[in-house]
C-alpha cells in the first residue's frame, strides 16, 4: 500500500518525514517550529532570515495551517484553503 501524503498548500504531512509531523514541503522544518518563531515575536522576514530556504509563501501557509487546525468547525476558516491529498 502506498504511503498517503497530505498536502495543505506548502505544508506536507508524510509519515516518512518527521514521523508524519507537518513540515514545510521540501524541508524537515516543522510547522510548529515556524509558528513558535512567530509566537516569540519574530516577523515573517525574520523567520525567512533564520531559515533562508523558506519564502514568504511557506510561512504564510504554516500560519494558515495553524489557523485551520485551531478552528476546524468555522466555515470561514475552512474556506481559506481546500485540503487535498495524494
Amino acid at each position: 500500500m502506498p504511503v498517503k501524503v497530505r498536502r495543505y498548500g506548502r505544508v506536507v504531512i508524510d509519515p516518512e518525514i518527521q514521523a508524519g509531523i507537518p513540515v514545510i514541503e521540501g524541508t524537515r522544518l516543522t510547522v510548529c517550529a515556524v509558528l513558535a518563531h512567530l509566537a516569540e515575536g519574530l516577523t515573517v522576514e525574520s523567520v525567512i532570515n533564520d531559515f533562508p530556504y523558506l519564502d514568504r509563501a511557506d510561512v504564510i501557509d504554516a500560519i494558515r495551517f495553524g489557523a485551520v487546525l485551531s478552528d476546524q468547525r468555522n466555515p470561514r476558516v475552512l474556506g481559506i484553503w481546500d485540503f487535498e491529498s495524494e
